[in-house]
């Protein structure tokens, strides 16, 4: 079974394997070269930049812990902890509290000169510091959560005078009581679809700097959806519209995503516009 599995293997590269003498020398190279390539083919699956830089850190890594005949199982186990503590101190960051290495290292190297505590007072005083960290990621949400309210309302006033400056060029620009505004760019023939039924339609959707974020007119192919399955002023537009009917929407953020955005393109407050043609109501499969 051994042999058909590194057949398997080394059949999937194209480096030609050393003589190897003996069963423990086929295991040493095999797992190394399919680690290789699994590590490889994952670096395929990004952009060359980043796929370059993913391989230097496991060969960085790799190299290390392989290369140094003085690494052992206690190495080893400070790696991990060290690796754990590094992934704490940057999901931290991710959150928004700000964290400094070469501090956390002065304080590392501080504490093992210094006497050594027993680990059950170690472990009372690592208490005090879990409530500083909650504290810290506390005070970082809420000012991640007003400079999110900031930008929100920026982006919306934004939107508000993008519209107004259209209605006063465009007076067929009519705004409904839930901020809506839209232009009848074609008529259709027909009734209207309730909240309740299924359309097929072409949109493409942009913020008011032109930004396209979604088109089905791009993909080439038609969407069908609920009328009450999309944001808001979405589904108010639609609601007006008959079969044929060609539409601009301008929904702005209190009846599009609101202050939480979409995506890496719809920012929190965004305005966002809607070229739609709906085409069918309740298509038939």
């Amino acid at each position: 079974m051994f042999a058909l599995g590194v057949t398997a293997v080394s059949a999937q590269t194209t480096a030609k394997a050393p003589v190897l003498s003996s069963l423990a020398d086929s295991v040493s190279y095999y797992v190394g070269q399919t680690e290789g390539m699994f590590v490889n083919a994952q670096a395929a699956t990004l952009p060359d930049a980043a796929a370059q830089k993913y391989k230097k850190a496991y060969t960085s890594a790799m190299s290390y812990v392989f290369s140094d005949p003085d690494v052992n199982m206690e190495t080893l186990d400070a790696l991990r902890r060290a690796v754990e503590m590094r992934a704490m101190m940057l999901e931290m960051e991710k959150s928004g509290v700000e964290t400094d290495p070469k501090l956390f290292m002065s304080a590392y190297n501080s504490a093992l000169e210094a006497p050594a505590k027993t680990l059950g007072e170690v472990r009372s005083e690592a208490k005090g510091i879990n409530e500083l960290v909650s504290r810290a990621s506390q005070v970082a949400k809420q000012r991640k959560e007003a400079e999110a309210a900031a930008e929100a309302e920026k982006n919306s006033q934004a939107g508000r005078e993008f519209v107004a400056r259209l209605k006063k060029a465009d007076k067929k620009i009519v705004t409904t009581p839930s901020g809506l505004s839209y232009k009848v760019v074609k008529k259709g023939k027909g009734a209207t679809p309730g909240p309740d039924d299924k359309v097929l339609v072409h949109y493409t959707g942009k913020t008011i700097d032109g930004t396209v974020f979604d088109s089905s007119v791009e993909r080439g192919e038609p969407a069908e959806f609920g009328v009450g399955d999309v944001i808001k002023g979405f589904g108010e537009g639609l609601q007006l519209m008959s079969p044929g009917a060609k539409y601009t929407l301008y929904i702005p953020a209190e009846i599009g995503y609101g202050n939480r955005g979409a995506g890496d393109q719809i920012k929190p407050g965004d305005t966002l516009i809607f070229d739609v043609e709906l085409l069918e109501i309740n298509p038939e499969k």
